[in-house]
C-alpha cells in the first residue's frame, strides 16, 4: 500500500503504480501519478506486466513544449512526459514520467519544479501518487522537496517528517546535496543564482569527463548572435549588460556578465584541468 504523506498525497513503489493504473477498484483512487523512473517511456507499465495495454489519449512533452506528439514517438533522453491514460471505461489517470536514475550524478534539481507543480495541480482535483521503482530514493526526494516548498521546511525537517511516515525513505547523497541547494535558493530553482550556475557547470564537467555527447540544451544561447537574424550583436544590444567579453582579434562578443560564474581564483572543476 502507498504511504499517505499529506491529504491527497501518497508515495510508494512501482507495484503501487501498477495497481493504480490497472485496478479500477484500487483504494484510494488516484487521478494523478508521478513516475520517477529510469525511462520516460510511456510503455514502462506495460513492460512490467506483459500483455497489458493501456490506451493513451494524449501525450504532451512538458519540457520541449512540443504539442500533440504521437504516442509512438521516440522520447529523447531528459524529456518529461505527461500522459492521460485509461483502462477500460472506468479508470482515468494523468501521469507524468520523469527519466531519472537513482545515482548520485543524476540531475534531480532541474526536474524538481515541474514535478512539484504537477503534484500541486493534482491535489486540487484528486489523489496524487508519487513513485519510483522501490519507493526509497527518487520518489522520496520529490516528496521531501514538496514538503520543503509547501511548508517552508528545511531539508532536515522535511526528511525527518517523511521518515516518520516511512522509515525506508532515503534519498541518495547526490540528491540530498541538490535538495540542500534547493533550500539555499529559497525553495525554488533560481537559474540566475551562482549556486545553480556552479551546479550546472559540475554536471557539464561530468559529461565532459566521461566523454558523453553534450546536447545543445546544456548551453545558453550564443551571446554574440542576435536571436532574430543570427548575426553578431550591435553595440546597443550589448549595452544592456554591464560587461561584455570580446575576442581580442575579431572583437566578436564571446560572453556577457550573466555567463560568468563567481569563483575563487585558481579554483574550478577538476574535469576541465589540462590533460
Amino acid at each position: 500500500m502507498p504511504h499517505l504523506v499529506r491529504e491527497r498525497l501518497y508515495f510508494g513503489d512501482i507495484k503501487d503504480a501498477i495497481a493504480a493504473l490497472t485496478e479500477s477498484s484500487s483504494t484510494p483512487a488516484f487521478t494523478h501519478v508521478l513516475s520517477v523512473v529510469s525511462s520516460a517511456s510511456i510503455s514502462f507499465i506495460t513492460d512490467c506486466r506483459p500483455g497489458l495495454a493501456i490506451p493513451t489519449e494524449e501525450v504532451r512533452r512538458v519540457v520541449s513544449g512540443e504539442e500533440g506528439a504521437p504516442p509512438t514517438a521516440a522520447v529523447p533522453p531528459g524529456t518529461l512526459m505527461r500522459v492521460v491514460e485509461r483502462a477500460g471505461d472506468v479508470l482515468r489517470v494523468t501521469r507524468m514520467a520523469v527519466p531519472l536514475r537513482d545515482t548520485e550524478e543524476e540531475n534531480l534539481l532541474d526536474h524538481i519544479e515541474p514535478c512539484l507543480d504537477f503534484v500541486d495541480e493534482g491535489r486540487k482535483v484528486g489523489n496524487v501518487h508519487v513513485h519510483c521503482f522501490a519507493g526509497v530514493s527518487r520518489s522520496a526526494s520529490i516528496i521531501v522537496a514538496y514538503l520543503m516548498r509547501s511548508e517552508q521546511k528545511s531539508l532536515e525537517e522535511a526528511l525527518e517528517s517523511l521518515k516518520e511516515i516511512s522509515e525506508s525513505a532515503c534519498p541518495n547523497d547526490g540528491f540530498l546535496d541538490q535538495l540542500k541547494l534547493f533550500e539555499e535558493m529559497g525553495f525554488k530553482v533560481d537559474t540566475s543564482s551562482p549556486l545553480y550556475k556552479r551546479f550546472r557547470l559540475k554536471i557539464l564537467g561530468q559529461s565532459y569527463k566521461f566523454g558523453e555527447k553534450i546536447g545543445s540544451y546544456m548551453f545558453e544561447d550564443d551571446p554574440g548572435l542576435s536571436p532574430q537574424s543570427g548575426s553578431c550583436q550591435d553595440s546597443s544590444k550589448t549595452e544592456q549588460h554591464k560587461t561584455a567579453y570580446r575576442c581580442r582579434k575579431c572583437r566578436r562578443i564571446i560572453a556577457v556578465e550573466d555567463n560568468v560564474i563567481s569563483h575563487a581564483p585558481g579554483e574550478g572543476e577538476s574535469c576541465f584541468d589540462w590533460n
